[in-house]
């Protein structure tokens, strides 16, 4: 749901219309004019709100001349041609037992009934927590490289096709390079 305009932000709230106040966990202040604000509800019951607010634009500082290039594995996430190596973390493979345990659980349980219900959660929160860790590790090691170098090349790879490949695919999807090269 969008909420175009009359919003506000507190230290601890956030006042929608129509809803009134609402205790948030505020993670950034917002600074700035407020334009819109987003609220999305996820699979496990939690929701979001992500407030877009205009600023005026201060011009970054000049890159760092360095220039690297990256070659994205899957036994080693990437190597740069400096010779930096980050091995890959296996997220999914780690939370799989728990998952195949949880799902053996949820399609035991009768369609329609609480149980199921608690069980789909239960689930989708593991399924989730799996995506945050993902994500997390990609943000910080794009940042990282942004940080260290000016140009960054990287090795053009059709990732949807590569998932095709159906003894790859979990492994391949489990790394996140296309999400990577779009954060970079």
């Amino acid at each position: 749901i969008r909420y175009p305009q009359f919003v506000t932000v507190g230290e601890s709230w956030v006042r929608l219309p129509k809803i009134g106040p609402i205790k948030a966990v505020i993670h950034r202040p917002c600074e700035g004019k407020i334009k819109q604000v987003t609220v999305s509800k996820t699979k496990t019951g939690r929701y979001f709100a992500s407030v877009q607010v205009e600023v005026e634009i201060v011009d970054p500082p000049a890159p760092k001349p360095t220039a690297v290039g990256i070659d994205l594995g899957l036994k080693s996430f990437l190597v740069t041609s400096d010779g930096m190596n980050i091995s890959a973390p296996q997220f999914l493979v780690t939370a799989e037992k728990r998952l195949v345990r949880l799902q053996r659980i949820l399609s035991r349980r009768q369609k329609c009934s609480s149980g199921r219900e608690k069980a789909r959660k239960r689930v989708a929160r593991q399924h989730e927590k799996v995506a945050h860790q993902r994500a997390d590790f990609l943000h910080q090691t794009s940042r990282s490289l942004v940080n260290s170098y000016g140009l960054i090349g990287m090795e053009d790879l059709h990732v949807r096709g590569m998932v095709r490949n159906h003894h790859l695919a979990k492994a391949i999807s489990d790394v996140g390079w296309g999400e990577f090269k779009r954060q970079l």
